[in-house]
């Protein structure tokens, strides 16, 4: 479904989660009732206010449900949002969200700093307050960022990570990206962080998807891929394939340049989409829309009316989100 799903306990919570999210490079989905998340609903990033002081089942389960709930739309990275002085019931949650996605074997990274706001973490504390006691019922290893893969090399399996400055956050983000490769990571943050995670998401990561006539049958060079700012030309026949294999490898797609309306019409289609959101001219008779249902929902459409505007400045556009 999605890069990323947070649970946060309040709404100000999620949408602070949601904004470091959208500087980071995602268009985040924030929802309170759970019919507002359908199954068809796919956005790269939803963060969840579960209101879990308004909640009669309690945190835990409250937690435990919305994760599910993801789990089943078949998200794949959690992140639960603490409070940046650890109050309410972290834990509580945190269980929850690790049983609703049937995540307990998981490794659960805590990455509490907020150093722009004052809140830094040292030898596993904020203001006074040991993290890894209000958020885990086991023993939890405190690192610095440059320590945090190879302790999970070690075993560890419950991390909490120290930071003081902006540069701690982004080292995490990239040790967490290179964990991803090999093991199931769960987050814990009051959101920070977030401006840098997913690093697939930043800028100039992921690549741009041109649909017209590009080689038959040639094999892509995923690792050039891999690296991020390329354009990857296609037939149509294989946009599909080549998207879903991306999904695969955990790339993101900028979006999608097609030539001409009759080809964007057979690319729309091919990808299931219920109907397009307008978001302007990119030039003239070069629209851009976005995705709306099936599996690509949010995807970004570029027409391509005209060669008097070159493919090239429609792939720039892609990259401005």
């Amino acid at each position: 479904m999605s890069a990323i799903g947070v649970l946060a306990d309040d709404l100000t919570g999620a949408l602070g989660s949601a904004a470091r999210l959208r500087a980071g490079g995602l268009d985040p989905v924030v929802v309170w009732k759970s019919e507002d998340l359908p199954r068809e609903l796919r956005p790269r990033a939803a963060v969840v206010d579960m209101r879990t002081r308004d909640s009669p089942a309690g945190p835990r389960a409250t937690a435990a449900m919305w994760a599910e709930r993801l789990r089943k739309m078949e998200c794949r990275r959690f992140e639960q949002r603490i409070d940046s002085t650890l109050a309410g019931t972290p834990g509580e949650e945190l269980a929850g969200l690790l049983e609703g996605a049937d995540l307990r074997d998981a490794i659960v990274v805590a990455v509490p700093a907020w150093p722009d706001a004052g809140r830094v973490c040292v030898g596993g504390r904020i203001d006074g307050v040991e993290v890894a006691s209000a958020l885990f019922d086991a023993p939890a290893d405190v690192v610095r960022p440059e320590e945090l893969e190879a302790r999970v090399a070690a075993g560890v399996t419950r991390l909490v990570v120290d930071g003081e400055r902006e540069a701690d956050l982004r080292a995490t983000a990239v040790a967490v990206d290179r964990l991803e490769a090999q093991h199931t990571i769960v987050t814990a943050s009051p959101g920070a962080w977030l401006r840098h995670h997913p690093v697939s998401a930043r800028p100039r990561k992921g690549f741009a998807l041109v649909v017209g006539a590009g080689p038959k049958g040639a094999g892509l060079d995923w690792d050039t891929v891999a690296a991020g700012g390329e354009t990857v030309t296609v037939e149509s026949e294989r946009a599909l394939a080549v998207l879903e294999e991306a999904q695969r490898r955990g790339l993101k797609c900028r979006g999608v340049v097609a030539g001409g309306g009759h080809l964007a019409s057979r690319v729309v289609d091919a990808l299931g989409a219920q109907r397009l959101a307008v978001s302007g001219e990119v030039a003239p008779l070069c629209a851009r829309g976005t995705l709306v249902g099936g599996d690509w929902a949010g995807l970004a459409v570029i027409t391509q009316g005209t060669e008097q505007c070159p493919v090239s400045t429609l792939v720039e556009d892609l990259w401005r989100d």
